[in-house]
């Protein structure tokens, strides 16, 4: 469902009953703009000024030239009253809506009115629109994909799937529509990028972070088919396949994907170094770009549990074991953490251990003027300044290379060369229409490029596909190829109107573009 307070909002929007037309006819005076939203480049996103190639007399008070191109960042505004100035009710919209609302004149004529500032996003619409693009070509039903500057913590696109059209809800949604949102079981309206999901292998990442940042990168364990923690046996994915892995580093760990050794690396170096890594890298955190709806990462401890299992909640929770620090240090057990927080652990990797702020505001209001407000960029910290070294970090970007080398053979000789992780995650949701309990995955990939000399972090989330490797790989490297020839000046993009996708339950499964072939493993 969506957020209670978005429900409600809507709900009231949809019981209003006036026209476009009684609008404009009731206002005693035109309102002042409301502030537009751009680019970074200035391309405009939503603006109160009228299409050229609209001949109405009576324009829209927002409209969206560009339909639901970054509808989740956007937002939506409306206009309950005529003579009230619209209001932002989600996304950027919401965010800032102080800085974007004008202020009507007043009916004594004391004043007449103001205009509200644009605001400039670090979202670049071209690469918005190939991100966009890259998912609906793989037909992705539900999913995300957030990019962002490793030097900054820019964000350079965010894109969820399903998406909706926020001019609908301009000056109010009507009943039929808001009907049809609340009904999509695919729930268009969430932003999954700033959504919690069980993370699979690809938490693996957090975990090589915790033993680098410990002095336990270049520690040695041994995989024999199963793991035995307590009185809980733990099979690694290759007994299935009759094998085992042997003893392996950090690096060769990461390549095979080999639970084994995250498990006994844990153990040995102690939950508590993961725990303390999601804390200086901000994922139990909200993200902080400050968009609605943003949640934190949601990674357990024994001090959480301690906390469940007391008054009211006494005896409903196991106790904490060693099988769960095994199971949560891959992602399987209760963690779940957003792909934004994904991008980021990304971009430290990449950049050499800072973690910034997800940065999506660039600045508000034009330089020349009093109410001009730059965003700078903002550290969260350091892992140098906490024990990651620089042979801790060369071997997490080994083991990224060797991964991706072994997933997607033929695309780690692509321009760019990517660095990546995979991850696949079983859970188990209620069909929409079977009104049973399905099984489907989420299927990652963490990744950042070039890997010789980085630039972007990427997170791909499909839903209910087939793989890390076979689903969500492709995607990226398609975003990654498109973004690089965009920077190189190899490929023109100009951003076209796109419309919302309903979502859809189906299986996704292996993607191929031309020159992005999968291979089967």
């Amino acid at each position: 469902m969506l957020p209670v307070n978005t429900f409600a909002t809507l709900l009231l929007l949809a019981t209003a009953t006036f026209s476009i037309d009684n609008l404009h006819a009731n206002s005693p005076s035109p309102l002042p703009a409301r502030g537009d939203i751009r680019d970074r480049n200035g391309i405009v996103l939503a603006t109160d000024k009228p299409d050229p190639k609209d001949s109405s007399t009576t324009p829209p008070p927002r409209r969206y030239p560009f339909q639901s191109l970054a509808s989740h960042v956007l937002g939506a505004v409306t206009q309950p009253q005529p003579w009230q100035p619209p209001f932002g009710i989600d996304g950027v919209e919401k965010m800032l809506n102080d800085d974007l609302a004008s202020t009507p004149a007043q009916t004594d004529h004391s004043n007449s009115g103001k205009s509200g500032q644009d605001v400039w996003l670090t979202i670049d619409a071209r690469h918005q629109f190939i991100v966009e693009n890259a998912l609906r070509d793989a037909n992705v039903g539900r999913g995300t994909a957030v990019l962002m500057d490793v030097t900054s913590g820019q964000i350079f696109a965010m894109a969820s799937l399903p998406s909706f059209d926020p001019n609908l809800f301009v000056p109010q949604i009507s009943e039929a529509t808001f009907e049809a949102y609340r009904r999509n079981p695919s729930i268009p309206m969430l932003n999954r990028a700033t959504t919690p999901f069980t993370p699979g292998a690809s938490f693996m990442l957090v975990t090589a972070l915790a033993a680098a940042t410990s002095g336990h990168a270049i520690d040695v364990h041994a995989c024999d088919g199963v793991f035995q923690a307590g009185s809980k046996s733990l099979p690694c994915w290759i007994r299935s396949k009759g094998g085992t892995h042997g003893q392996q580093t950090l690096d060769k760990a990461m390549e095979n994907s080999c639970g084994l050794y995250f498990y006994g690396l844990t153990l040995s170096m102690g939950y508590d170094k993961i725990e303390r890594l999601a804390d200086l890298a901000g994922l139990r955190s909200k993200p902080g770009t400050g968009l609605p709806g943003e949640a934190a990462g949601f990674i357990p401890g024994p001090s959480w549990l301690k906390t469940q299992t007391s008054d009211l909640n006494a005896g409903s929770h196991s106790p904490w074991t060693d099988a769960s620090s095994a199971t949560n240090s891959v992602g399987s057990g209760r963690i779940a953490i957003t792909p934004l927080h994904m991008t980021t652990i990304a971009a430290t990797i990449a950049n050499g251990g800072t973690v910034w702020k997800p940065e999506l505001v660039r600045h508000v209001g034009e330089q020349e003027t009093k109410l001009y407000r730059k965003t700078n960029s903002i550290q969260i910290s350091n892992l140098k300044d906490h024990g990651l070294s620089a042979e801790g970090l060369s071997i997490i970007r080994e083991g990224m290379r060797k991964r991706t080398a072994k997933v997607t053979p033929s695309q780690a000789q692509l321009v760019p060369t990517i660095n990546g992780f995979s991850g696949t995650m079983v859970e188990y949701r209620k069909h929409p229409v079977l009104r049973e309990y399905v099984r489907e995955r989420n299927c990652w990939y963490v990744c950042y490029a070039p890997a010789d000399k980085p630039q972007w972090a990427l997170t791909v989330l499909v839903q209910h596909g087939r793989s890390g490797g076979d689903t969500s790989a492709p995607i990226a490297h398609r975003i990654l190829q498109d973004v690089s020839a965009v920077e190189a000046g190899a490929l023109k993009v100009e951003p076209k109107p796109l419309p919302p996708t309903p979502g859809h339950w189906e299986l996704v499964d292996a993607v191929g573009f031309p020159g992005t072939k999968v291979e089967e493993k």
